[in-house]
């Protein structure tokens, strides 16, 4: 059984946060590429034209489709 000494709990420490760091980056990165995929598909990456009830919603009482949460189009759609 080993000794946990100051020196080792210090080194444990800064492997934890350094793990924790690099876990909320590759979750961001991996995040910003399920977004860049959708909404790239979806607006044929930005040169989509026609989007009649591209966004119809008769679920969640018209709720589905949240401007900035749910709804983040990459492309402006005109």
């Amino acid at each position: 059984m080993s000794v946990l000494t100051p020196e080792k709990v210090t080194e444990i420490t800064e492997k934890l946060a350094l793990a924790s760091e690099n876990s909320t980056r590759l979750y961001d990165a991996g995040a910003k590429s399920e977004y860049d995929l959708f909404w790239d598909t979806f607006q044929k990456n930005g040169t989509r034209r026609y989007y009649e009830r591209a966004f119809g919603d008769t679920t969640n009482n018209g709720n589905m489709w949240v401007y900035g949460k749910t709804y983040r189009p990459k492309y402006p759609m005109k």
